[in-house]
């Protein structure tokens, strides 16, 4: 489960820098360099508003439904 979630988490990295114009790969960058962070700092429940889970899956699969249109 563990490998299953780590690749999910890279691949969408790999697929929102790909294609995100500059300003938005920065963006993606911050996002995940704040995540490794609370990762290293093994502070990711506390740093990480986990509420908003469910909310921020909705978005990525919506956002994944249209790349497969284009």
């Amino acid at each position: 489960m563990k490998y299953a979630v780590q690749e999910c988490y890279y691949t969408l990295k790999l697929v929102l820098t790909s294609v995100l114009d500059t300003e938005g790969k920065k963006w993606v960058e911050r996002i995940y360099d704040e995540i490794q962070r609370s990762i290293a700092n093994r502070s990711i429940l506390v740093d990480i508003e986990l509420n908003k889970l469910p909310l921020m899956i909705q978005k990525v699969t919506a956002l994944l439904g249209i790349l497969v249109c284009i």
